[in-house]
């Protein structure tokens, strides 16, 4: 690779403010531009030996076509303006997260999680977002707070798509469910690889192909999370966990709510939260073990209309027009 010394040069570090296992990221500053940027570093021998050349390779391309699709960037989305490297780094120059992540907001909160007003705003612009992956057939795979990050004006971007699925590739094979079921470890390798084992989908633990589907389950963990504080399906050990995802045996996932969560919020969780995939609020047109369902937005709309949303007036042609809740930072 060529020496990029000079290139990175036109950029300042400013401090550490996230570490992976394969990566560091820092605060920085483009010298040239005079804006203030991320810079994730990542070590070539560390992607190597964990074999995530293709997460690295997949993020880059997924973020240069949600780049083209939306005119140079969507404002919820992460932006990547640039990638260098050197004989022992790839470097991602990327939007600024000036507020962290949602994880740690939610964290920093007096009790430990969102008031209702603040959790609608946070859904409706992850919904946005994810919703405009989808029309571009890309599914995320990952979604969960730490993976949605928060800009100087409050408003977020959503993150990581290392683990993305990009539906219009080559058609997906089922894997054996069998097989799938018939192992703890099994299951808990095959989470590791396409998301976070709290929030990943029965459909995947299955061994089943990744549809749209897939993020409105998620969706509907991060929810519940973040008026709760917890997680909807913890227990203690992974594989438990797996079983309360995938109902052992009982036809739906095991879990329950506080008395105090909103009624809304519980209808539209438990509205996302069901096994079968096209039985999902605004999933009706995928269909069971499809291998690449178009985004339509007829029924993206189903979710969009839940009172959940409704009853908080939010602006869905013109998502940026909502106020960021006041919250601790």
């Amino acid at each position: 690779p060529r020496d990029v010394s000079s290139s990175m040069a036109r950029f300042g570090t400013l401090r550490e403010i996230g570490e992976g296992s394969y990566s560091t990221v820092y605060a920085g500053f483009d010298k040239e531009k005079r804006v203030a940027v991320a810079i994730k570093a990542c070590l070539k021998k560390q992607i190597i030996k964990e074999k995530k050349a293709q997460y690295v390779h997949r993020e880059k391309n997924v973020l240069a076509r949600i780049a083209a699709a939306a005119a140079g960037g969507h404002p919820l989305i992460v932006s990547l303006f640039a990638t260098l490297q050197d004989e022992a780094h790839l470097y991602f120059i990327l939007s600024l997260a000036e507020k962290g992540d949602l994880l740690h907001l939610m964290l920093r909160q007096a009790d430990k999680r969102f008031p209702l007003n603040a959790g609608v705003f946070y859904v409706a612009e992850i919904t946005a977002a994810i919703h405009f992956c989808h029309s571009l057939s890309i599914v995320h795979r990952d979604l969960k707070p730490e993976n949605v990050l928060i800009r100087s004006t409050g408003h977020i971007m959503l993150s990581d798509f290392g683990s993305c699925k990009d539906l219009s590739d080559q058609p997906q094979q089922p894997e054996s469910t069998a097989a799938a079921a018939s192992s703890a470890p099994r299951l808990q390798r095959r989470a590791s690889f396409v998301g976070t084992a709290q929030y990943v989908s029965p459909e995947i633990l299955a061994g089943e192909p990744t549809t749209r589907a897939t993020d409105y389950w998620s969706l509907g963990v991060v929810i519940y999370q973040l008026l709760t504080g917890r997680h909807a399906f913890d227990d203690e050990s992974e594989y438990l966990m797996f079983r309360r995802i995938r109902g052992g045996g009982s036809g739906k996932p095991t879990y329950s709510f506080p008395s105090d969560f909103p009624r809304e919020a519980k209808d539209l969780v438990e509205k996302l939260l069901l096994l079968e995939p096209q039985l999902r609020l605004g999933c009706a047109d995928v269909r069971e073990k499809s291998i690449g369902v178009a985004h339509s937005p007829h029924h993206e709309s189903a979710l969009r209309e839940h009172p959940f949303f409704t009853s908080h007036n939010v602006p869905w042609d013109d998502i940026l027009s909502m106020t960021p809740p006041v919250v601790d930072h």
